[in-house]
């Protein structure tokens, strides 16, 4: 009776694992399904937008119109908040874009912080031609971020041009809600952090507060900037779960991608033996083309999302 009870418990606990590993099998086969549908669709949608020439025209936009941007938004953030508040903002925001450790991106930030400080000092002084400038500087940016959007997902819209100059100025709005929004961010995990330095565990202390922390906040600002630009410029054509599935990879590339650029500068190119003094320039052209192409990556994979889930 004994030993056949505990046949029957061994064979019992040999069905459950049995189960347990054909459920596992199951989960990586579909798992490895939808990385060779998605894979393959992407790279077939590559070529057929011919995203990289896309990528060139957003990214010479960039390096135009990001700083009159940035600018124009910190005139409008600041109307509300306090100069100190939106500085630490932007701060955040231009540390989430950039590589880590690399002396290229410490000198870019500081440019763009330094320059940002000084407009945010004379922001009264702005006359109307100064504003104007920013303005139609900014709206360049814009169209040209709207017209890969609507080219990548296939659609057309009203060719008016003050009907788009009104969708552009709204689209700033949208930037400044973000800025505000990531500033209300940065606080929260300001406080989170000062919380975390009260835990008793060093070594929980250490992981929480010097690597995670700074990770995830990293991570949800890039996020909320994919997801307000692809939900807003798509024109309703990516719902919800696309948008949130598209800027979840784009996130998690770009934050990635951080880190491989930054090897990539200390460890395998010198660009200053081949550019020298335009080496911090040079970098940044780089950097700023490889976000672009993953910017659209994003965008491509919240479209293959949406079509895979309208045809079921």
């Amino acid at each position: 009776m004994q030993i056949s009870t505990t046949i029957l418990y061994h064979l019992i606990f040999t069905l459950r694992i049995l189960d347990k590993l054909e459920k596992s099998i199951h989960f990586l086969s579909s798992a490895a399904e939808k990385i060779l549908f998605y894979g393959k669709t992407l790279i077939r949608n590559v070529r057929k937008h011919d995203i990289f020439f896309y990528s060139s025209a957003l990214s010479f936009q960039i390096v135009l119109c990001l700083i009159p941007t940035v600018f124009l938004i910190v005139l409008l953030v600041g109307a509300f908040l306090s100069r100190e508040t939106v500085l630490r903002g932007v701060e955040s925001v231009v540390t989430s874009a950039f590589p880590r450790d690399v002396s290229a991106s410490v000198q870019i930030k500081a440019l763009l912080l330094n320059r940002t400080r000084l407009m945010f000092g004379h922001k009264n002084l702005a006359g109307i031609i100064t504003v104007a400038g920013l303005l139609w500087t900014s709206l360049g940016l814009l169209d040209t971020l709207r017209k890969t959007i609507l080219h990548v997902l296939n659609l057309q819209v009203s060719d008016k041009w003050i009907v788009l100059r009104l969708y552009d100025l709204r689209a700033l709005l949208v930037a400044g809600f973000f800025l505000t929004s990531s500033i209300l961010i940065t606080m929260l995990f300001t406080l989170l952090r000062e919380i975390a330095l009260h835990f008793p565990a060093s070594s929980l202390k250490f992981t929480f507060v010097r690597t995670f922390l700074p990770q995830l906040s990293a991570f949800g600002l890039t996020f909320l900037l994919y997801f307000s630009i692809y939900r807003f410029h798509s024109f309703g054509r990516l719902d919800f779960g696309s948008a949130a599935f598209g800027s979840f990879w784009a996130s998690l590339f770009f934050e990635l991608s951080k880190d491989a650029f930054a090897v990539y500068l200390t460890k395998i190119a010198n660009l200053w033996e081949v550019y020298g003094a335009l080496e911090t320039v040079v970098a940044l052209l780089i950097w700023i083309f490889f976000s672009t192409v993953i910017f659209i990556i994003g965008v491509e994979l919240a479209l293959i999302y949406s079509e895979r889930r309208t045809t079921g």
